[in-house]
């Protein structure tokens, strides 16, 4: 995806190796942050994750 120049390409093969990792890696988590951080309101599909790195990328998008 980083050589990618198409943009909307690039876009699709980084959602693809993000729904992978979410999937299909095998993840421990070693420590959990205890803060929550605000985003700003062009950024939509924000959730706070249950567990820290958790977090769906895949559904987040930006409409500034």
């Amino acid at each position: 995806a980083h050589r990618e120049q198409d943009e909307s390409k690039r876009n699709a093969l980084y959602t693809q190796a993000d729904q992978l990792e979410f999937n299909d890696a095998p993840i421990i988590y070693l420590f959990f942050y205890k803060d929550v951080y605000a985003v700003q309101p062009w950024i939509k599909g924000f959730t706070v994750p249950a567990v820290f790195n958790g977090q769906r990328w895949t559904d987040v998008t930006i409409s500034k």
